[in-house]
């Protein structure tokens, strides 16, 4: 993304802390391409990344007024996208092992 492209980012993440949740779009318009593609980093189904893309667009509704000014807009929205993948992830990876633990535990009590 170039500099340009980065500041009207910045300013789109300020419209967006001030309430003006039509940017959503505009957003999501600019980083499309960026987002599936650190998406596809994680996931290989393309439905597990548009449900990480939709709850990206979420989470920086959310946290819009936490970004700075002096802050490069994109690496911001990256870093909050990665970040929450890997919280999915790892929740999910213990959510699948208690799921087995349980399932062993239930079946050894049947014997």
């Amino acid at each position: 993304m170039n500099e340009e492209d980065n500041k009207r980012l910045g300013r789109l993440i300020f419209a967006l802390a001030r309430g003006n949740i039509s940017v959503l779009d505009e957003i999501y318009q600019m980083l499309a391409k960026l987002l599936y593609a650190v998406g596809n980093i994680y996931y290989s189904q393309r439905a597990d990344i548009e449900d990480a893309i939709q709850d990206l667009l979420i989470l920086l509704y959310q946290n819009a007024r936490k970004f700075k000014e002096n802050k490069n807009a994109c690496a911001w929205v990256i870093q909050i996208y990665q970040n929450m993948i890997r919280n999915r992830l790892r929740r999910q990876r213990t959510e699948d092992a208690l799921f087995v633990l349980i399932e062993n535990f239930e079946f050894a009590n049947l014997s």
